[in-house]
């Protein structure tokens, strides 16, 4: 929910739609004084959520500088409403860059949370914004790969959720965080059941384009559990409603997921179709990493139609585009792409010599323990004589589901 959307939600009255009857001069009078009281309470509560989001600026001004600290020396008027908004925002922000303090900002989101007045916003209201602070919590733990700490925060939350307001967007908010824990720990069953009631809860508030959302992380997760056509059909379904005026990034995940998807499925040629008919959706010419992962796709299109020559100028590119961006495991996963093609090509030497320059990189790299066992198959398979093309692309498939999946086990 938007921030303002969020603030104006926190005393929220139900509109009715009544019939009017006639009014004796008494009651009318009555009537009257009672839409005073009404409209008057209307104008504080405005004044109230403005001060609020004042508050709530100058608190992200100073989470931005300096941390979680910078508010817990601010003036104690930072550290109520406006303050828990601000930490529960930045949280979002960090989601994808500082999972420590993330973790530091819900835990201070939780403590104010947890001394707001119930005389003032309401018992059910203040178990809400607790169920929030808590739901963020559990994320932040998750991102930061404490996954025991995650399940106690969403429990918590859950049972807050119960003493709320009865929100949607709230449980669908825990039932996400939580599909994406059941996730973490490969229970991808329980996952997909979560997602489930999570496009149901947006559907029942008419977003759909969260409700989109949903089914492209399912499709993400069914794609790990083993599934990619199936996979490929969710994404295209949750693509369809995805407002891309209200998510640009979340657009263009859909389209290069949906290309990536029905590469691993062999369907090379619509792979290239899509992209080529969503440039637009793309934003012309992405930048960056997003550009990089973008060739990267086209060069796994190029070597599934036999386009070898193309298909490798990619994948260097592609290479020499993520040692720039100081990104060096991804980047020697485009040698093992490389030697992919070596080894079509009859060109046994290279291909040897591209994955021990690759095995280098992943030992000298803290790797986890089945990536790195992943690894050292492949150098004893080459050392040996005993590699083929087919081992190599499934330690490739491997690798590369590892770096966005750190649940992936080598089997």
């Amino acid at each position: 929910m938007a921030l303002e959307a969020e603030m104006l939600h926190l005393d929220g009255a139900a509109e009715a739609s009544l019939e009017e009857p006639a009014l004796s001069p008494e009651a009318d009078a009555g009537y009257e004084a009672a839409l005073d009281r009404t409209f008057a309470a209307v104008l504080r509560h405005a004044g109230h959520v403005q001060r609020e989001r004042i508050k709530t600026h100058e608190a992200l001004e100073r989470l931005a500088e300096s941390g979680a600290a910078g508010l817990v020396s601010a003036p104690r008027r930072l550290r109520s409403l406006g303050g828990y908004y601000a930490l529960l925002e930045r949280c979002q922000a960090l989601r994808n860059d500082d999972p420590r303090q993330m973790v530091d900002l819900a835990r201070l989101a939780v403590s104010i949370a947890g001394r707001l007045s119930p005389e003032r916003y309401g018992a059910a209201q203040v178990a809400d914004f607790r169920c929030r602070a808590w739901i963020e919590l559990g994320n932040a733990w998750r991102a930061a790969d404490r996954l025991d700490e995650a399940e106690r925060a969403l429990g918590e939350a859950a049972e807050l959720l119960r003493e709320g307001t009865g929100d949607l967007l709230l449980e669908a908010r825990l039932f996400d965080v939580q599909a994406s824990l059941f996730a973490d720990r490969r229970h991808f069953d329980a996952a997909l059941e979560a997602l489930d009631t999570v496009h149901a809860l947006y559907l029942a508030l008419g977003d759909r384009h969260l409700a989109g959302r949903a089914l492209l992380s399912k499709g993400v997760y069914t794609r790990f559990a083993g599934d990619p056509e199936e996979a490929l059909r969710l994404l295209q379904e949750g693509a369809a409603d995805i407002d891309e005026t209200r998510d640009p990034a979340l657009a263009w995940l859909a389209v290069h997921n949906q290309a990536d998807f029905m590469v691993d499925c062999g369907r090379f040629r619509e792979a290239r179709t899509l992209l080529a008919r969503n440039r637009w959706r793309l934003g012309g010419t992405p930048q960056g990493v997003k550009a990089l992962k973008l060739r990267w796709v086209e060069g796994r299109i190029h070597a599934g139609l036999g386009e070898l020559d193309r298909a490798e100028q990619a994948f260097l590119d592609v290479r020499q585009g993520f040692e720039e961006a100081e990104l060096p495991y991804t980047a020697a996963t485009l040698l093992l792409e490389v030697a992919i093609l070596d080894l079509r090509r009859g060109r046994v030497a290279p291909a040897r010599e591209a994955v021990l320059e690759a095995v280098e990189v992943f030992t000298t790299l803290k790797i986890r323990r089945e990536v790195l066992a992943a690894v050292l198959l492949l150098q004893r398979s080459f050392e040996t004589g005993a590699a083929t093309g087919a081992l190599l692309e499934t330690v490739l498939q491997f690798m590369t589901r590892a770096e966005s999946d750190p649940t992936a086990r080598w089997q």
